[in-house]
């Protein structure tokens, strides 16, 4: 299933922020993961988790900020379900 950038919302509160997005990109290992995406494009789905009519990211941070710098506005996801009353 495949999503615009627009409907995907981040789950840390640092990352909701432009600064902190941008923070990332000092990371080394985030500018080798932006070169492969460049290469490769973005090879595994990003996890969400459903918030109203937006998706929570969960997992792939790193790439969904890599590839809203390189331009990509739609992506590959996978949607998880959680149950408010699970206890893990």
């Amino acid at each position: 299933m495949k999503i615009h950038k627009d409907k995907i919302i981040f789950r840390e509160p640092h990352l909701q922020t432009e600064e902190g997005r941008m923070s990332q990109t000092e990371n080394p290992r985030w500018q080798a993961l932006k070169k492969d995406i460049e290469k490769n494009g973005i090879i595994n789905p990003l996890i969400c988790t459903k918030d109203g009519d937006k998706y929570r990211l969960c997992m792939g941070m790193r790439r969904f900020i890599a590839g809203c710098i390189l331009g990509i506005d739609e992506y590959y996801f996978i949607f998880m379900y959680f149950h408010t009353n699970i206890v893990f």
